[in-house]
C-alpha cells in the first residue's frame, strides 16, 4: 500500500497519548496497561461525522476498531520496529519538518498577511534621497547621516526643490537620470522598511529620515491609485528599425488601423504583419498584467481605458514602436483567500519575516524569563568597545559568570563569547551592536530549548507526531504481517480463492446502446435502423449529420440487477426501453447477452488479493487478542455510550 494513501487513512483512527495519565478514567487495559477514555473520545468525537454515528451499535463496532488498534501499537514495539534505524531516521525527518510549523508568532503572521494584501490593492510613486550607511557603521557615521537627511528634509519643508536637493545630496547612483523618483512600485518591490515609509506617509508629504540595509532616507510619494486588477489585450506591434523610420512605420500602422475599421479581423492582421515575435504565435495574445506590470505606462493606460471585450485601441507609440492592441478581458484583482498562500510565501522571503522571528523570539525569553542583568549588558559594552572580538578573553572567574538560566542549565558568560567567536564573520566585525547580538544569542538559546522540549510544551505538536510516530509503526506492521504476505503467498491466495469461489461468480450482465436526444422522433428513427440491423456507426452518420448532434451514443456493460428493465426471463438481443426525463428522452437498447460467470484469479488477480488481505488480517487480530490480555471496564463502557449518546 502506498504510504501516504495509509496515512490519510489512519486520519480515521488516531489515538493522542496526554499527559496526568493517573488522573484519567480508565477505559481498559491491554496486559494491565491502561488505556483512558479520553483517549477514546478524542478520536471519537474527532471522526463520528466521517465514520459512525453514536448509536450504540456502532459504538461498540468502533470501540472493537480501537481495540485493534491499540493491540497493533503493542505489537510493532513487541517486535521492535520503533528500534528500526529507517524508523528512526524517517520519524526524525518528519519531526524536524513539523518543528517548522511551530516556531513563528501566527498574530504577528497574520498581521503581516493583511497589510501584504492591504498594500497589494495599491501602488505608489515616490521620490527618495538616501545618505549610505552600512549596517556595521561606528555610531558617530550613522549619527552624521541621520542628522544630514534631517537638514535636508528641513531646507525641502522650507521651499528648496526636492530634484535639486536630490540632485546634490542623494548617494544612489540613479539620482542623475531620474532625479530621485523611483516611479510606480508595488508591495515586495522595496525593502520593507522603505515599502512602509512610502505607503505609510500621505502623498506629498515628506516622511522622517528611516533606516534601511542600504542605509538612511527620507521619501515622498507623489502619488498613490487603486490597482484596478488584470487587463488581457492582444498586440499588433510594428517596429522602428534600420529598415524602416518612424514615419514609414507610423504610416504603416495607419494603414492597418484603416483596414480594421473596414471590417479586416484583428487577428488576421496579426498573423500578416506584427512583428512581435512571441505574441504573433497566440494571435497578438499576451499574459494578463496589472498596472505596473509591464514596462509601458502608455500601453498600460491604453489597455485599461478600453472599456468593452473586443474593443480596439487608436495607433499609439511606445518603446517597441507603434501599436495597436485589443481588448480580450478584464479581471478584478485577487480576493485575499485567492493570493493568501502566494503572499506567505512572499513574506517567507522577504525581509519583513524577520518581525516574525523577532517576535516569537521576544515571547520564548519573557516565557523563559531569560533576562540579561545591566551589569552583564555593561561588562560585554565596555569589552567589546576596546578589543576586536576574534582577540577577547575572558578571566577564569568572567567565564564562569552567569548570564541567565533555562531549565536546569546555567548559561554563562563564556557561552556568550564562544557565541560571538563562532558566529558568522560580519557579526564578529561588529563592535557596536552589541545588544543585538545578545538578543540574538538569548533567541537562540531559548528556540533551541524550546524545540527540544516541544512535544510536552506544544500539545498540538505532541498530537500530530504521535499520529506520525503510530502511524509509521502501523505501516511498517502491517506491510510485514498483512500486504507483503498476501502479496507473495501465491499458494495460499489460490487456496483462499478456491475457498471462497461462491463470492466471485459474476451475474449476468447486458451489453446495451444508449442513445440519447431532445426529439423523441429522432429516437425511433434510431430504433427502426437498428431493428434493421444497420450498424452504430452507420446509424450515427445517419442522424448526425455534419456539426449538427441531434443523438449522443453510448456502449455500456451492465449487471442484471441494474439494468431495472423488465422481467429478465423475457429479456433477450433487440428488447428495447425508452426512457423519459423531462424534454429528454433515452432508448435503450439489448445488444448482446453475457451470461453469468465466475472470476477468473489471474483475471481478476488485485480484488482477490485485497480480499485474501482482510482475511490475513482479521485471523491476525485473533492471534493478538489471544497474545494480549484484555479487560474492559464495562461501568465506564456503559457510562460513556450514555455520555457519547446525549
Amino acid at each position: 500500500m502506498n504510504k501516504n494513501i495509509f496515512f490519510i487513512l489512519l486520519t480515521m483512527l488516531v489515538v493522542t497519548v496526554l499527559s496526568g495519565q493517573d488522573q484519567r478514567t480508565v477505559l481498559l487495559t491491554i496486559d494491565d496497561e491502561p488505556v483512558f477514555v479520553d483517549e477514546f473520545k478524542k478520536v471519537y468525537f474527532k471522526n463520528k461525522d466521517v465514520t459512525l454515528t453514536s448509536d450504540p451499535l456502532e459504538f461498540d463496532q468502533y470501540l472493537d476498531l480501537f481495540i485493534h488498534y491499540k493491540l497493533k501499537i503493542k505489537e510493532a514495539k513487541r517486535l521492535g520496529l520503533d528500534k528500526k534505524e529507517s524508523y528512526l531516521t524517517e520519524l526524525s525527518g518528519y519531526q524536524n519538518q513539523l518543528k517548522s510549523n511551530y516556531v513563528s508568532d501566527t498574530t504577528v503572521s497574520k498581521t503581516l498577511l493583511q497589510e501584504a494584501y492591504d498594500r497589494y490593492k495599491y501602488r505608489v510613486r515616490a521620490k527618495h534621497i538616501i545618505r549610505t550607511v552600512g549596517d556595521h557603521a561606528l555610531p558617530k557615521d550613522t549619527l552624521q547621516a541621520y542628522q544630514t537627511l534631517v537638514k535636508l528634509r528641513t531646507s525641502i519643508l522650507n521651499g528648496a526643490s526636492f530634484e535639486d536637493v536630490a540632485l546634490k545630496n542623494s548617494q544612489d547612483p540613479s539620482v542623475r537620470s531620474n532625479k530621485g523618483d523611483l516611479g510606480w512600485f508595488t508591495v515586495f518591490s522595496m525593502v520593507y522598511p522603505f515599502e512602509t515609509a512610502a505607503y505609510k506617509t500621505a502623498v506629498g508629504q515628506l516622511s522622517m529620515p528611516f533606516r534601511t540595509p542600504f542605509g538612511f532616507h527620507i521619501v515622498m510619494p507623489i502619488a498613490k491609485e487603486k490597482v484596478a486588477g488584470y487587463v488581457t489585450i492582444a498586440s499588433l506591434l510594428i517596429r522602428e528599425n534600420t529598415d524602416r523610420t518612424a514615419i514609414q512605420a507610423k504610416r504603416q500602422i495607419t494603414l492597418l488601423y484603416d483596414q480594421l475599421q473596414q471590417g479586416v479581423s484583428f487577428e488576421s492582421l496579426v498573423a500578416a504583419h506584427s512583428e512581435d515575435k512571441v505574441t504573433k504565435k497566440v494571435s497578438g495574445k499576451m499574459k494578463p498584467f496589472k498596472k505596473g506590470g509591464t514596462n509601458s505606462e502608455i500601453l498600460e493606460n491604453t489597455a485599461f481605458a478600453l472599456d468593452t471585450i473586443g474593443a480596439i485601441s487608436e495607433p499609439f507609440k511606445t518603446k517597441k514602436g507603434w501599436q495597436i492592441i485589443k481588448l480580450i478581458d478584464k479581471q478584478p484583482l485577487e480576493s485575499f483567500k485567492e493570493i493568501e498562500d502566494k503572499l506567505r510565501d512572499q513574506i517567507r522571503r522577504d525581509d519583513r519575516s524577520k518581525s516574525i522571528t523577532d517576535s516569537f523570539s521576544t515571547k520564548l525569553i519573557e516565557k523563559y524569563n531569560l533576562f540579561l542583568s545591566e551589569e552583564s549588558k555593561t561588562f560585554f559594552r565596555t569589552l567589546l568597545s576596546n578589543t576586536p572580538v576574534s582577540e577577547l578573553t575572558l578571566s577564569k572567574e568572567d567565564e564562569k559568570k552567569e548570564l541567565f538560566s533555562i531549565g536546569a542549565k546555567s548559561i554563562s558568560y563564556l557561552d556568550f563569547l564562544t557565541f560571538m567567536n563562532t558566529s558568522p564573520s560580519k557579526m564578529k566585525r561588529d563592535t557596536t551592536s552589541i545588544d543585538k547580538h545578545l538578543f540574538t544569542f538569548q533567541s537562540k538559546i531559548a528556540r533551541d530549548y524550546y524545540l527540544e522540549n516541544l512535544e510536552s510544551e506544544n500539545s498540538d505538536y505532541a498530537d500530530v507526531l504521535n499520529e506520525y510516530r503510530n502511524g509509521l509503526l502501523l505501516f511498517d506492521l502491517m506491510e510485514l504481517n498483512v500486504w507483503n504476505r498476501a502479496q507473495t503467498d501465491s499458494l495460499g491466495l489460490k487456496a483462499f480463492y478456491l475457498q471462497n469461489i461462491d463470492q466471485y461468480e459474476q451475474e449476468k450482465r447486458y451489453k446495451i446502446i444508449k442513445a440519447s436526444s431532445v426529439n423523441k422522433k429522432t429516437l425511433e428513427k434510431v430504433k427502426a435502423l437498428l431493428q434493421k440491423g444497420i450498424s452504430l456507426e452507420q446509424i450515427k452518420s445517419t442522424v448526425n449529420t455534419g456539426d449538427l448532434v441531434l443523438v449522443i451514443f453510448d456502449e455500456v456493460i451492465v449487471p442484471n440487477s441494474e439494468l431495472n428493465f423488465r422481467k429478465e426471463q423475457s429479456l433477450k438481443v433487440g428488447d428495447h426501453m425508452l426512457q423519459d426525463n423531462k424534454d429528454y428522452s433515452t432508448l435503450i437498447w439489448i445488444e448482446e447477452l453475457l451470461p453469468a460467470a465466475t472470476l477468473a484469479l489471474e483475471e481478476h488477480r488485485g480484488l482477490v488479493i485485497g480480499d485474501y488481505q482482510n482475511f490475513i488480517e482479521q485471523m491476525w487480530l485473533r492471534s493478538l487478542k489471544d497474545r494480549y490480555q484484555i479487560s474492559i471496564d464495562t461501568t465506564t463502557v456503559k457510562n460513556l455510550k450514555k455520555e457519547l449518546k446525549n
